[in-house]
């Protein structure tokens, strides 16, 4: 993130960024949200390990997270210079994550169902198998049209697919522990 930075106060110009440069800012920014989630809710949590705090404490995460990550995501997608294939990786990640808000809205009014806790598992993995296909066609597209890229968008790309791998083999794990 801060070498993406550095290149925008160097260049002082946004159409510099690949799609790569986003995908690495966007994963910083996900870090970044989920640090400060998480230390403000340590921070005001009554230091207690009830169950009852603890479900309404792992919701309340959830639920800013997929909101505020979300939302960048779908900023990102908006924002993204590229083609089709780049703004949808972008676009998928905000339309899942937006999607599994209302859910935590109900388990924080009280309304539980079986299937909350699952819906991330399940969504974690359709958006780990659903994104490696989308990046293959991102990259193939940029090579059929002889797009150059530097080695930064390399390293996003390289990042979203070790991110993408490594969640999606977290998710089949959960999935065959239930």
């Amino acid at each position: 993130m801060l070498i993406v930075l550095a290149r925008w106060w160097r260049f002082g110009q946004c159409d510099r960024y690949a799609p790569g440069h986003w995908v690495l800012l966007f994963i910083a920014i996900g870090a970044l949200i989920q640090g400060l989630t998480e230390l403000l809710l340590e921070l005001g949590r009554f230091y207690h390990a009830s169950m009852y705090v603890d479900f309404y404490t792992w919701n309340l995460r959830k639920l800013v997270l997929c909101s505020a990550v979300g939302i960048t995501s779908l900023i990102f997608g908006w924002l993204t210079p590229g083609n089709f294939w780049w703004k949808s990786i972008f676009a998928m990640f905000g339309v899942v994550l937006i999607a599994l808000v209302p859910q935590h809205v109900l388990a924080l009014y009280g309304i539980v169902r079986s299937w909350i806790s699952v819906a991330h598992i399940y969504a974690s993995l359709g958006v780990s198998v659903a994104v490696l296909p989308l990046l293959f066609f991102a990259c193939w597209s940029d090579a059929r049209r002889l797009v150059r890229r530097d080695w930064l968008h390399w390293a996003g790309v390289i990042a979203l697919v070790l991110t993408a791998l490594v969640e999606g083999s977290f998710a089949l794990y959960w999935l065959l522990r239930i």
